[in-house]
């Protein structure tokens, strides 16, 4: 099961660590489409995957486009248990808007059978990074930027017709947070048994910046014995005060 708190702890940490003896690094998949070139493949193939914690590893790195001067850059914390969050950055150095799409898949262990709680988050901002004075990131034709997955199979999607834009020189604005799921418990999801994923599908004006935080988590639908038990755990310490 995700316990955020370790989340946090390891962002705060900065802990940097080889993987212990005897665990492999998850296959975490990052994939790049900005409309002319497509790149998707294990994370490590451009940059590092480094163990956090006992299932928790950091993925960073980059991905660039020489045909349409485009630069994808990632700094992620995944779990097979899971989870995936992080932040993403993408820079259109071209001389023309572009649609792009991101993607993040990260394979599962162990299988949750039958129903999961699922919860997942979502902000942003847009820059104007050559200074002309305006920027603008939008939704493709109306639709998410966020979409979650399970098996393959799309969940829950956030930022549904959303645009957001910049009229200042080498301004920033931003956009969100948009979620759903918190607190974590309170939605329910499918089953998962090979993977969970992320994809983001936005379009960004020439020489301008996007940046994106999000989270995706699945956790196992406790059995209700377990939520009994966990009713009466609480209960007891509250009668006996009596």
């Amino acid at each position: 099961m995700v316990r955020l708190s370790l989340c946090a702890a390891v962002l705060g940490a900065g802990v940097a660590a080889s993987a212990h003896a005897g665990v492999v690094a998850p296959n975490f998949q990052v994939g790049f489409s900005d409309g002319f070139s497509s790149f998707m493949g294990p994370a490590h193939q451009w940059g590092s995957v480094t163990q956090v914690g006992p299932t928790v590893w950091r993925s960073t790195g980059a991905m660039y486009s020489t045909p349409t001067r485009s630069t994808l850059t990632w700094h992620m914390l995944v779990d097979p248990d899971p989870f995936v969050q992080g932040t993403f950055t993408v820079s259109n150095d071209s001389s023309e808007a572009r649609e792009y799409v991101v993607d993040f898949v990260l394979p599962i262990s162990p299988e949750i059978p039958k129903q999961s709680f699922i919860a997942g988050s979502v902000s942003g901002t847009v820059t104007d990074s050559n200074g002309d004075g305006s920027a603008l990131m939008s939704s493709i034709s109306g639709g998410s930027i966020y979409t979650s997955f399970i098996d393959n199979a799309p969940v829950r999607t956030l930022l549904t017709g959303t645009s957001a834009g910049v009229s200042t020189a080498f301004g920033s604005t931003s956009f969100g947070a948009e979620s759903f799921g918190y607190p974590i418990g309170s939605l329910t999801g499918p089953g998962a048994s090979s993977s969970i994923a992320l994809q983001f599908r936005f379009r960004l004006s020439a020489g301008d910046t996007a940046s994106f935080s999000s989270i995706f988590v699945v956790n196992p639908v406790p059995a209700p014995g377990a939520v009994a038990l966990l009713a009466m755990a609480w209960a007891c310490p509250r009668r006996r005060r009596r």
